[in-house]
């Protein structure tokens, strides 16, 4: 990966932190609740 895009994915991931979360912390609960 080049630094042009690691830095743009930084700056979105910063940007959307909470929305980011909580969409990573959706999925896992519906995907990973069959597994516990």
């Amino acid at each position: 990966m080049n630094e042009t895009y690691k830095k743009q994915v930084a700056n979105f991931i910063r940007k959307n932190n909470l929305q980011t979360l909580s969409r990573v912390d959706d999925f896992k609960s519906k995907y990973f609740s069959g597994w516990e």
